[in-house]
């Protein structure tokens, strides 16, 4: 059985299988096209052998072959080119523009096209010659025995019964078991040759009076005709796909196969584990027998067609010795770490209330009148919900988070360093920290110097979640650093605070947050940064504001102002990393986040614009930002700045 993945539409990762020769050296290179844009997707071989790759995101390549041996690059719409290996290490290559090379495609019912080496399903073509060796006038019986994975079954012996056409094993992730035919070129479905009966729909046997042109077709007319039989493997889609590399996502997915938890993840081991899985090719599962999984080949990303349900698609496939899909399951990632399935989004999970809360407030106005109403703090409210629910020890739970937050904020604090990925980032908030704790006490320290120590609190979560440490999602892994960065500044730097006040920053910054997911959205992929830093600037902003004695109106003041001035932000991180601009963005939220915490106490929680409208504006500006910047790496800085 093997386990398989992808994300999108054009499939990013191609099987590559290195054979071992002799005088065997490692060549890498970049390929661009006749205008200097990198091309990803490029298929690189080692002519006359099975060794073979392609080229990532930015047109970069690596790929083993000896000296004197000959690497053919194609590419769909670019001129085959051979490049033979010499003494050099890098060959970079700029392809010529050949629209010849359109010949090499298949036409599927959605009018894509693609290379068939980079298809992410399965195509048997059967020739001219092949259908002539069958005197039948039936096409699908015709096809009998010569597309594998396709079942094809005669409903009796008698002229004109029906032919039954299904892919073996169960459904593959568009929920269809039917196989889809391009007869030179024009797409069949064969569904309507199904046997039996099933409510309303006829067949052949029980009197068909529906359309089937693909049966009434001459096979002696025809050329060829292509099987496509749905996934070959599994796939990552939408954001995930064009991010996925940057975020860990390929990282996350194998691990979280491999039987890892976000509560206890171990660096160190989870390292070991991939390292395992790379070299030995298989997967062990708890309960399950070792199943075999190439990161390589069996998890894809897929860039052109995201998922219907969310951005952030992923489908996860189980397939037998033979390539037949026997089991798939499809999984959307909706932010703050909550993940449905299609089948659970479908059904509405994702606003889904759960069971009945003392305090049901959907709204910041509803909140207000429901505080004003019982006497209780937005904190105490929200803690009532949570225990009508059954969540367990609360206090206890909001310390054990604060613990992680804490001791991921350490990690990065004292963790040095290039950040890995490509950008050679450095890590800055050690360095940074060294100088303020020399500079403390002097008299002459700026006030404003309060900004950088709460800054750098934020770059070192933000620095450990880029290097793939542990992290708390407030909401998200991408605005990571805002929450824990004003929770470290108030405890370390504001007289009178206590830890033991922190549940109460944590519940009422959740509080927010709910708000904010419920009404708009806090993912990136859905609405941009405004979603992320924004969403956890509010949270923060509130946070601080309730510890410090803020009124519930003045909380919900301080909340809209750190939304307020988040609106519009892009997500457009460089080459998918979750480093520029993200580091850096959530120092800036953590210190906005204070600063509209001390606005708002300044008043008495009176203001224009309520937190109802920013939340609100969030969700239409999002709906309306243009998909490039939202979390792809398709537009802003990810393609105006360098990475290379």
């Amino acid at each position: 059985m093997k386990v398989k993945q992808l994300f999108g539409t054009l499939v990013f990762v191609l099987l590559c299988i290195t054979s071992v020769q002799s005088q065997e050296k490692t060549i890498t290179g970049t390929i661009i096209d006749q205008t200097g844009i990198p091309l990803p997707g490029v298929n690189i071989v080692v002519e006359g052998t099975t060794t073979g790759t392609q080229s990532d995101f930015d047109g970069n390549y690596t790929i083993e072959a000896s000296v004197g041996q000959i690497l053919v690059y194609t590419y769909l719409g670019q001129r085959t080119a051979r490049r033979t290996v010499g003494a050099q290490n890098v060959i970079n290559l700029q392809m010529e523009e050949d629209a010849q090379a359109l010949e090499e495609v298949v036409v599927t019912a959605l009018g894509i096209k693609r290379e068939k080496q980079a298809l992410g399903y399965a195509v048997a073509e059967v020739s001219s010659e092949q259908l002539e060796e069958k005197a039948e006038g039936d096409l699908g019986r015709v096809l009998i025995g010569k597309a594998s994975g396709v079942n094809i079954t005669q409903q009796s012996g008698l002229s004109g019964s029906g032919t039954n056409i299904i892919i073996r094993g169960y459904n593959s992730f568009s929920q269809s078991n039917q196989p889809l035919f391009i007869v030179d070129g024009v797409p069949f479905n064969g569904d309507t040759n199904a046997s039996g009966r099933q409510g309303d729909r006829q067949d052949f046997i029980n009197g068909n009076n529906g359309s089937s042109r693909f049966l009434d077709l001459d096979p002696n007319s025809i050329e060829s005709v292509n099987v496509l039989k749905g996934l070959a493997a599994s796939t990552l889609y939408g954001s995930l796909a064009f991010t996925g590399r940057g975020h860990a996502t390929d990282r996350a997915v194998i691990l979280g196969l491999a039987g890892y938890l976000p509560s206890r993840f171990d660096a160190d081991a989870a390292e070991a584990t991939l390292m395992d899985i790379a070299k030995t090719k298989r997967l062990s599962p708890a309960g399950l027998t070792p199943l075999a999984f190439s990161p390589e080949a069996d998890l894809r990303f897929d860039f052109d067609k995201p998922l219907p349900g969310h951005a952030n698609g992923m489908v996860i496939e189980a397939l037998d010795a033979q390539g037949d899909v026997i089991l798939s399951e499809t999984y959307y990632s909706i932010g703050g770490g909550f993940v449905l399935t299609a089948a659970e989004l479908e059904a509405g999970k994702a606003q889904d209330e759960g069971p009945p809360v003392p305090f049901p407030f959907k709204s910041a106005a509803e909140m207000l009148e429901m505080a004003k109403a019982s006497g209780l703090s937005i904190a105490q409210m929200k803690e009532r919900n949570e225990a009508a629910r059954g969540t367990g020890p609360l206090k206890q739970g909001t310390y054990r988070i604060w613990q992680v937050m804490k001791e991921c904020m350490d990690r990065g604090l004292r963790s040095e360093g290039v950040l890995p990925g490509g950008l050679n980032v450095r890590r800055r908030a050690p360095g940074i920290l060294a100088k303020l704790k020399e500079e403390r006490g002097r008299n002459l320290t700026a006030p404003h110097v309060i900004n950088d120590w709460i800054g750098t609190y934020a770059m070192a979560v933000n620095e450990e979640n880029a290097a793939g440490g542990q992290v708390v999602t407030a909401p998200t892994n991408g605005a990571a650093g805002v929450v824990p960065a004003v929770i470290r500044y108030w405890l370390d730097h504001v007289p009178g605070a206590t830890e033991s006040k922190v549940p109460e920053f944590l519940l009422t910054a959740a509080a927010i947050a709910g708000l904010v997911k419920f009404n708009a959205s806090i993912s990136g992929a859905e609405a941009g940064c405004q979603a992320e830093v924004g969403s956890a600037a509010a949270m923060a902003a509130a946070g601080l504001c309730a510890v410090l004695g803020g009124t519930a109106e003045q909380i919900e003041n301080a909340a809209e102002i750190a939304l307020e001035h988040h609106l519009g932000m892009t997500c457009d991180p460089v080459k998918g990393l979750v480093q520029v601009p993200c580091i850096e963005r959530n120092s800036l939220g953590a210190i906005k986040a204070v600063s509209a915490a001390s606005l708002a106490l300044r008043g008495d929680g009176t203001h224009f614009v309520p937190l109802d409208a920013a939340i609100e504006t969030m969700r239409q500006t999002g709906r309306d930002m243009h998909e490039k910047y939202k979390e792809t790496s398709l537009g802003g800085l990810a393609v105006n700045v360098p990475n290379c």
